[in-house]
């Protein structure tokens, strides 16, 4: 017996009647999602990009007696490992003497992680130079570089509110990453090899699939896609995570697809499952969520979090040490 099948537009299974009228909304047009998932995809590179490009003019338009523009007294810094604390990072300013106004971070909500860049406002611009000195030089964050602000940069327009997947690094930013593993909204989804495209562009469209496929349940939000290697797995691989606005709506939406064709490909949806790795994340960022997670039995034990060896990386250059064979006796 064959699967059975979900359409390009994700409508022939899920319009057999037990969807409500009311959350079977319009579908996005295809070009209209590429376009922004296309912006989702490069994000921080052109981000980045912006910002060392903007920093020429910043700094020749930097000067101590101007106070009206507060980016002057602004620096942004690339490359930050992506379990750095927001903590950390202040700690180091006001170890060494900084003045910090101003913080604008983000976290993906469902890895707990980071964004690579962090953009800090100081008391004033001669702080923000030798701020950037200290930090090129002493690299206090593994391989980090600081820039000035670029004039035009616009405070409080970061990630968090460009794409879905990012909250802003405070109190109610990690509440909306971890809310939604509490209340069972959060759901694996993996799909059959070699997903629905071997090209780059297969990730913009599983997006896309994504969207037509879940939207009438309530997505929240779609989580990073995993590229696909081209490899061939008997069971579906893993794809994204997906957050949807309610219980019911998940539950609802693992009912209808998990295990069914969707584009031709067998997906399944599945309740996602705190892993140790990202217990050992969110047991910094926010350890009072993660105990009640663990009492709730949906993390797993501080043993088994302690268990997990901290991955470091090695220099550049610099190659794996051999291990030594054992000697015959």
């Amino acid at each position: 017996m064959s699967l059975p099948r979900i359409s390009r537009l994700g409508r022939s299974l899920l319009s057999r009647g037990f969807v409500q009228p009311r959350i079977a909304g319009a579908r996005f047009p295809f070009a209209t999602i590429s376009a922004s998932q296309r912006a989702f995809t490069n994000g921080p590179r052109l981000l980045q990009e912006t910002s060392q490009s903007g920093n020429a003019q910043a700094s020749d338009s930097i000067s101590p007696d101007n106070k009206h523009n507060p980016n002057e007294r602004g620096l942004v810094i690339l490359n930050v490992p992506r379990t750095t604390l927001k903590s950390d990072i202040e700690s180091f300013f006001t170890k060494n003497g900084f003045e910090i106004t101003n913080v604008q971070y983000s976290i993906d909500r469902f890895t707990f992680q980071n964004e690579p860049m962090c953009f800090v406002q100081l008391a004033d611009s001669t702080q923000a130079t030798e701020a950037i000195d200290v930090i090129n030089k002493s690299q206090p964050f593994e391989r980090v570089t600081a820039r000035l602000l670029y004039p035009d940069f616009a405070w409080g327009q970061g990630r968090a509110q460009e794409n879905d997947r990012f909250v802003s690094y405070d109190d109610a930013g990690i509440d909306q990453a971890v809310r939604p593993m509490i209340e069972g909204r959060r759901v694996v989804i993996r799909v059959k090899t070699p997903g629905w495209s071997n090209k780059n562009v297969g990730i913009r469209e599983a997006k896309v699939i994504l969207r037509n496929t879940f939207e009438q349940f309530g997505i929240e939000s779609i989580g990073a896609i995993a590229p696909n290697f081209g490899d061939k797995k008997l069971a579906p691989r893993f794809l994204a995570l997906m957050d949807f606005t309610t219980k019911k709506g998940a539950e609802a939406a693992m009912e209808a697809v998990h295990g069914n064709e969707v584009e031709g490909r067998l997906v399944w949806v599945e309740p996602s499952i705190l892993t140790a790795l990202k217990a050992q994340q969110l047991r910094k960022l926010a350890p009072a969520q993660l105990k009640e997670m663990q009492a709730k039995g949906i993390a797993p034990a501080d043993e088994d979090i302690d268990s997990v060896k901290k991955y470091t990386k090695r220099p550049r250059g610099q190659k794996k040490p051999r291990e030594q064979k054992k000697s015959k006796a």
